[in-house]
């Protein structure tokens, strides 16, 4: 093998165990939040059923998220980042180079980016109004709670399907993280910062391989950086995610696609556990006319799937938030 081609090679694999070391960081910075041991999904009726039922959960495409300011948001943090490296750096090194690098090309998380991520949203309250009316369908929502220990152990029975030939060469890859998000703009340049050091020490020469590698490796992960970020503002939902960011083919990723009031919506299914029962410890009914009615209704459905047995003890709450008839 030419000496050229195996020092790229070589590289190629530097670069994969500098992705690792990151994912694991991350992975690390979640655990390490101890206080927070449940985290609630909030839905409607219909999601309550399917989730129960099943064992899975819908991931949708980041990019059509309620709040679709927050990829906007971790795209100016970033770009505001890089530029500031570019300027910090003489003319001619190699953080300025990749600086330069990464902000001429496009964006991971982008339409044209090559990089799907796709999430799931979790709460660190159970019972919180701005939830309640966002996501758990006003007056008939419930708020199910897992056990956050237990979901992390369960991811890689949840994740997607194991990899297409394709993938398997290398040209693609799928991965699955439980997060919690960044409300911090410090926290978020210090992460990129990070980042960008990381990339950065493995450039042993400023040739354009090795510094277009890392650009177009940091701008496919963008997307990543964009699932943990959002806006000082939202800081009050304590939002967690399971976040599923992948580079395969869409055909590989087997998507389904639900409607909305203003599009097509694409989302990923998890899998099945072998089960069919996820870490649920607990279901907040939420803010409703008739709450033990309610009640009444989740017990009858948790009895039905199995969610009341020797090792499982589901608690049925319900939200102390009051609804009115002008609501």
């Amino acid at each position: 093998m030419p000496r050229k081609k195996r020092q790229d090679n070589q590289f190629r694999r530097q670069l994969a165990e500098a992705e690792l070391e990151m994912q694991a960081t991350r992975v690390a910075d979640s655990r390490d939040a101890t206080g927070v041991p449940v985290i609630y999904h909030y839905t409607d009726p219909k999601g309550l059923i399917g989730i129960l039922s099943t064992g899975q959960l819908w991931a949708t495409d980041i990019r059509y998220l309620n709040d679709s300011s927050e990829l906007r948001h971790a795209e100016e943090i970033q770009r505001q980042v890089l530029e500031e490296i570019a300027g910090e750096n003489p003319a001619g090194s190699i953080q300025k180079q990749l600086a330069a690098a990464a902000l001429a090309a496009d964006h991971g998380f982008s339409a044209k980016g090559m990089r799907k991520t796709y999430v799931v949203c979790f709460c660190a309250e159970d019972d919180i109004l701005t939830q309640w009316k966002a996501y758990g369908s006003w007056g008939s929502g419930f708020s199910i709670g897992f056990d956050r220990k237990q979901l992390e152990l369960a991811l890689p029975a949840l994740g997607p399907p194991p990899p297409s030939p394709v993938a398997l060469f290398g040209w693609s890859d799928t991965r699955t993280e439980l997060a919690r998000v960044r409300y911090s703009e410090e926290d978020q340049r210090q992460q990129l910062r990070s980042t960008f050091d990381r990339y950065a020490a493995l450039i042993s020469a400023p040739s354009m391989f090795q510094v277009g590698m890392c650009a177009t490796t940091m701008v496919e992960n963008a997307a990543i950086s964009a699932s943990r970020f959002k806006h000082p503002a939202f800081e009050s939902e304590q939002e967690w995610r399971i976040i599923i960011s992948s580079s395969a083919p869409i055909p590989d990723l087997n998507l389904s696609f639900r409607s909305s009031r203003r599009t097509v919506i694409p989302y990923m299914t998890t899998r099945k556990p072998p089960d069919r029962k996820l870490p649920v410890v607990s279901i907040t009914v939420g803010p409703t006319l008739d709450q033990e009615l309610s009640r009444r209704s989740v017990f009858a459905l948790l009895m039905a799937k199995g969610y009341f047995d020797d090792e499982i003890d589901v608690e049925i709450k319900t939200s102390g938030i009051p609804l009115t008839r002008t609501d």
